[in-house]
């Protein structure tokens, strides 16, 4: 089976990105709290090797830029505080900046001809399917959310 992802190469079931899913929620009441069921369901998108390092890199690309975007807008906000004297944030303002330059560019080639985890939850026939049937994604319904359709009901 080709890889979702790129369909170009032979997909490895190790590497299969795995979306759950539940739906069908429904409530009875109990003596002293409501019974929840609902049917789980687990859909196995078939990966490559290749597109889950990629997939990987791209994603620790991505919270590397937002970790340098902070440090650099804190170097920006030290310096225009006057809390560090003008060329050494300067300096850091730089540095950080040109990191979140490098980590985006790190980020666009690692997941250039490749579609991204994201995707398969958005483009995926399977998971399409299911989102038409009213399932959404998690391993089970958060009583909150449960509660909240009981009170909608009445």
């Amino acid at each position: 089976m080709k890889c979702w992802f790129c369909g170009i190469e032979e997909s490895d079931p190790a590497k299969a990105y795995e979306i759950e899913m539940y739906g069908d929620v429904v409530q009875s009441p109990g003596e002293s709290e409501e019974a929840v069921s609902f049917n789980k369901k687990l859909i196995v998108v078939p990966r490559c090797a290749s597109c889950k390092a990629r997939q990987k890199t791209a994603g620790n690309a991505g919270w590397l830029t937002i970790m340098f975007l902070v440090l650099a807008a804190l170097a920006v906000g030290a310096g225009l505080l006057k809390l560090i004297d003008g060329l050494y944030w300067g300096l850091a303002a730089g540095f950080f900046a040109g990191m979140v330059i490098e980590f985006l560019t790190v980020r666009h080639y690692a997941s250039k001809g490749i579609l991204m985890e994201s995707k398969a939850r958005k483009r995926n026939e399977e998971v399409l399917q299911y989102r038409t049937k009213g399932y959404e994604f998690g391993r089970a319904p958060k009583q909150q959310k449960v509660a909240e359709a009981m009170y909608e009901e009445d």
